[in-house]
């Protein structure tokens, strides 16, 4: 059996992110715009040998009158996972309730439910129809606080998560490490046991895949200090005049071509961890002189022994 998420909750909570982070995998659209996600986006993830689904919902759009809805057909617990699948089948529900039939559907497919809330934001009732919306689903669930701009409100959010989910955890999108990620993955072998297996598979995978990128990583710089110390750029001069007149060119070739080899590395390592999306520029820094003249060593920490004892 494949393991599977759904990741769900109000718009504009970090949800994207989540799903971005949790694959690793930062292609996937993200915006500041409220309700970016109109249709549900399936990824499937491969690592190593494993494998799992990731499903990135639109957000709530009218859970109270969905709860109402559902409150209407079903009298005892036992009829609410009914209620909640004749909802996602009735035509009118469709029409009149699209985001809701679209992010629950995955769930009812048998996804299990991370349920994302933004801790820098204050807890209010109105949250309250959509976990219990997602109780009546009868699926194996946690809830994410993403602490999209501080943690501020973290704790309430806290106490009010834990009347509806078993596992409630601060997970931020943009600073959590890797242990994190593989936690969240490990506490749903807990809660869905027949996947137990699948995702202790999944885990060593990650691991295996995460060590691999740490040995590339070193090939990788380990091959650009050696080009950048090994690299020379030359043009024959017939006398010292001309050999002045050429070493300015011949210096901004060496230099220009030591930053495209830095640019490229830098992309050779972004692309080795999955960040296909991810733009950044290399700044230079402030030195006008060689690295070796010993009057710039200071702006590095440096001294005569760490140079010649590395």
């Amino acid at each position: 059996m494949i393991p599977a998420f759904a990741v769900v909750g109000h718009p504009n909570k970090g949800k994207s992110s989540i799903v971005s982070t949790v694959a690793q995998n930062d292609s996937i659209s993200i915006s500041a715009a409220s309700g970016t996600t109109q249709d549900v986006q399936r990824l499937d993830v491969a690592v190593g040998d494993s494998r799992y689904f990731l499903y990135d919902t639109p957000g709530f759009q009218r859970p109270t009158r969905v709860l109402a809805w559902l409150a209407a057909h079903a009298e005892t617990a036992e009829q609410r996972a009914e209620a909640v699948r004749r909802f996602i089948n009735d035509s009118d529900c469709q029409r009149e309730f699209p985001e809701e039939v679209k992010l629950l559907t995955p769930s009812m497919e048998g996804a299990a439910i991370l349920y994302i809330v933004d801790g820098s934001r204050p807890y209010g009732a109105d949250y309250e129809a959509e976990m219990e919306i997602l109780r009546w689903t009868g699926q194996a669930s946690m809830a994410l606080i993403n602490p999209i701009e501080s943690e501020a409100h973290v704790d309430e959010w806290k106490q009010a998560l834990t009347q509806y989910f078993k596992i409630v955890r601060v997970f931020n999108a943009m600073q959590a490490d890797f242990e994190k990620l593989l936690a969240i993955l490990e506490a749903f072998s807990h809660i869905r046991e027949e996947w137990c297996d699948a995702i202790n598979s999944l885990v060593q995978d990650y691991r295996r895949d995460r060590g691999r990128q740490g040995r590339e990583a070193v090939g990788l710089m380990s091959e650009l200090l050696i080009r950048l110390c090994s690299y020379q750029v030359s043009q024959k001069a017939l006398s010292q005049e001309q050999a002045k007149q050429l070493r300015p060119a011949l210096e901004a070739k060496y230099f220009n071509d030591m930053r495209g080899l830095a640019h490229d590395y830098h992309e050779a390592l972004k692309s080795l961890y999955y960040y296909h999306a991810f733009h950044t520029e290399i700044e230079e820094l402030p030195l006008q002189d060689n690295l070796f003249d010993t009057e710039q060593w200071a702006a590095w920490g440096l001294n005569r022994r760490p140079i010649f004892n590395g």
